[in-house]
């Protein structure tokens, strides 16, 4: 294909509502396009930060970069709600632009996450040894090459990113007690108890103004 138009295509626009296509660049700028073959995968979640990191650099030579990823719109949404990208973001879950390019993809079976979960790898040789994707994936996310705004978030947004990369089930957050409550059933369970010095004073000083209070009663010492 070197020395051939790229091939034109049209996606749903994960970064923003509507679409996005080849068309919205051809003529005004050069383009990077960068395809990959979905979030489950930790070399593309890894390879998206890091074109974030250079897209200011590459603007400035007047290079736009575009990333398709072959995932669900809604799940693809997910996952960079919590963790944003800078560059412009494309689903294409039907593999549009695989096909288009004439690029490999093997379909997401039971079989290939077998194999994800246990097939050691090392590529970039920033593990000490070849370990499972698996494991590997979320050392790649907390390295330094994700951005700040993307490094692992608050356990109550770690479900919603794991779903969105296709791991883990995503199940909705239960109701939680709040403030005081939620505290003394935590207390309550470990078998903790307040001090038994701490509350005395306080029913001290209540008894005190209750007598006080009363007409005729005498303050006792």
């Amino acid at each position: 294909m070197i020395g051939r138009p790229a091939p034109d295509f049209t996606l749903p626009a994960v970064h923003r509502d509507g679409e996005i296509s080849l068309a919205d660049y051809r003529g005004k700028s050069h383009l990077l396009l960068a395809v990959f073959i979905g979030l489950y995968c930790p070399f593309c979640r890894r390879n998206i930060a890091q074109l974030g990191a250079a897209t200011e650099k590459l603007r400035g030579v007047g290079v736009e970069t575009l990333g398709v990823v072959a995932t669900e719109l809604e799940n693809a949404r997910l996952y960079f709600k919590y963790r944003p990208a800078r560059i412009a973001i494309a689903a294409d879950p039907d593999l549009v632009t695989h096909r288009a390019f004439g690029l490999p993809r093997r379909n997401v079976t039971d079989e290939l996450m077998q194999d994800y979960a246990s097939l050691p790898v090392n590529p970039t040789g920033e593990a000490p040894e070849p370990i499972p994707m698996a494991k590997l994936g979320p050392l790649l996310d907390r390295s330094p090459g994700r951005l700040p705004a993307q490094r692992r978030g608050p356990a109550r947004h770690r479900a919603p990113v794991a779903a969105a990369q296709g791991t883990v089930p995503h199940r909705p957050r239960r109701h939680r007690a709040l403030g005081k409550h939620r505290a003394a059933h935590r207390r309550r369970r470990r078998g903790r108890q307040i001090p038994e010095r701490r509350r005395a004073p306080r029913r001290r000083a209540h008894a005190r103004l209750t007598m006080a209070a009363t007409p005729g009663a005498a303050i006792q010492p």
